[in-house]
């Protein structure tokens, strides 16, 4: 633990209190890879494990080289402001040491005069298990997200890192391909390979970021914007077109699989939210798109690129439309049998139409 961390917090307290405030913060913790080396500082070697003072790990011999450090972090609830507090070098540690570091942080934490009210981790199974010493129970079952702080007894509230846990949820349902809920209907990897493919043979996307890599994510595991893109809103509106305006085969019965995907969308927003005084989810206000008949409208942000000569562009979109001069002259027949590209193409007249009147061109 560094003292000058906690001296900082409790300065940060003082300063609130003055303004009639409480400084509310979270715990946040994870293990990040080291490289092993040790080298020589002068008075010591440093390299080697070190769990601080309390472990007295300078004071023995032959110990393994440091391959991770677990950190651990203050994040303030109520102010935009953070600090880590500690760090230990270790080369495994068990659920029990991991416990009992995270105790000894919060009496220290208590000390400062601030309120600890959350522990956040990712879901590795070594917290898991940590968050059982520490008398909290994760199981769906018997569930109890929390544990009593060991001064106060207030509870301290356990929320999984969602950008893991999106991650791992894309993995067990690409991995598995079926999930199945409660009332047994079934929620399908399919229908994202479906949507993918429809787009790469009508070489057109439904307003969705949704490609190769994001249904053969294999190599890019870690990646959480291929996760969290394909768990969207976009993407079950997606789904949801393809199923009920376009009547596709290979899309009936997705009606789980939408549902999923929107919880799914709608927990990560709440839980990666910046901002703690929204009440509620709201969708984007400057949707690109405007209807130009009852083609359902695929809703995405509107960029705030700014372009030089925007009338030009503009311009050119719409002289596209008109030209003769076409390399593929199967384009036209395609364009004239697809229901899919009927649909992307008025959506995207709808957003040329939109552009052209925010910027005063009609």
């Amino acid at each position: 633990m560094t003292k000058e961390s906690f001296q900082a917090i409790s300065l940060k307290v003082k300063g609130m209190k003055v303004n009639g405030k409480q400084l509310y913060g979270c715990l946040v913790m994870d293990e990040m890879s080291i490289k092993q080396h040790v080298h020589w500082t002068g008075t010591r070697h440093q390299g080697y494990i070190d769990f601080g003072l309390g472990g007295k790990t300078e004071e023995m011999d032959n110990l393994p080289y440091a391959k991770d450090a677990f950190v651990i972090m203050v994040v303030g609830m109520n102010t935009s402001w953070k600090v880590p507090i500690a760090y230990y070098l270790i080369n495994g540690i068990s659920a029990e040491e991991k416990a009992n570091i995270i105790l000894n942080c919060l009496q220290e934490l208590d000390t400062t005069g601030i309120i600890i009210k959350t522990l956040t981790f990712d879901g590795a199974a070594n917290n898991l298990s940590m968050a059982s010493e520490l008398g909290a129970n994760l199981q769906y079952s018997e569930l109890k997200p929390y544990f009593l702080h060991p001064n106060t007894n207030d509870k301290i509230h356990i929320i999984l890192d969602p950008c893991h846990m999106v991650k791992l949820l894309r993995n067990c349902l690409g991995d598995w391909k079926i999930l199945y809920t409660t009332n047994g209907e079934t929620i399908k990897w399919s229908y994202f390979k479906n949507l993918v493919n429809l787009q790469n043979e009508s070489g057109l996307h439904s307003a969705t970021k949704l490609r190769n890599r994001h249904i053969y994510y294999f190599r890019e595991k870690m990646k959480v914007r291929l996760s969290v893109q394909t768990f969207s809103t976009i993407v079950a509106n997606a789904i949801l077109f393809c199923m009920n305006d376009l009547k596709l085969d290979n899309f009936q019965g997705a009606d789980a699989t939408i549902e999923f995907c929107l919880r799914i969308n709608n927990i990560f927003d709440i839980l990666n939210t910046r901002n703690f005084l929204s009440k509620e989810i709201k969708s984007s206000s400057s949707a690109n798109c405007m209807a130009l008949d009852d083609t359902t409208i695929l809703r995405v942000s509107s960029s705030n690129i700014k372009v030089k000569d925007t009338q030009s562009e503009l311009l050119d979109l719409l002289c596209v439309a008109g030209t003769d001069d076409l390399e593929n002259d199967n384009l036209l027949s395609v364009y004239q049998h697809s229901n899919f590209i009927n649909d992307v193409v008025a959506c995207i007249a709808g957003f040329v139409v939109r552009k052209i009147k925010k910027n005063n061109f009609m």
